[in-house]
């Protein structure tokens, strides 16, 4: 009887043991799904945020985008996301839809020359992503890319019900 029962509490130990180890295996899994995805969203956004600056820096005349310029950022935003040049001074020289009080708050944040990510509240939550420029009238401004970060979430529902 007794070699039944150090066998009996040998399998609940060594399954207790490799119920903890997917535990921590599926956690550190969802951690880096969370980063890598979040990574590749900002890179993204950063891509977008450049070329928005190529293509934007020498068409804002005064403190407002002209109309074939609008259209040009509008197809480099593509879909589920958005954009806006605020110019430092508050006024807004162009944007695909209103801006987000958070959202306004991350592109006045933003210094120098390179790009500030955070995430804001939102539906979902957004991510977004400012780049401080000198526009072409030579008055400095901030581009500001935003998205949802729903996807993010979606990914990783799919990686817990797998």
């Amino acid at each position: 009887m007794g070699s039944d029962s150090l066998r009996r509490r040998l399998t609940i130990t060594y399954t207790a043991a490799l119920a903890l180890g997917l535990l921590i295996f599926a956690f550190f899994s969802l951690m880096t799904i969370d980063r890598t995805l979040e990574n590749t969203l900002d890179a993204r956004l950063a891509t977008t945020a450049r070329a928005f600056a190529a293509t934007a820096v020498g068409h804002i005349s005064g403190s407002k985008v002209d109309s074939a310029t609008v259209r040009r950022l509008a197809n480099e935003l593509g879909i589920q996301q958005n954009g806006a040049i605020l110019n430092n001074n508050g006024t807004t020289a162009m944007q695909s839809m209103n801006v987000p009080a958070a959202v306004a708050r991350v592109a006045r944040r933003a210094t120098g020359d390179t790009i500030t990510y955070a995430t804001v509240a939102g539906d979902d939550g957004l991510r977004v992503a400012a780049l401080p420029m000198i526009s072409g009238s030579g008055g400095p401004a901030t581009i500001v890319l935003w998205r949802p970060i729903d996807v993010i979430g979606d990914y990783e529902r799919i990686a817990v019900t797998v």
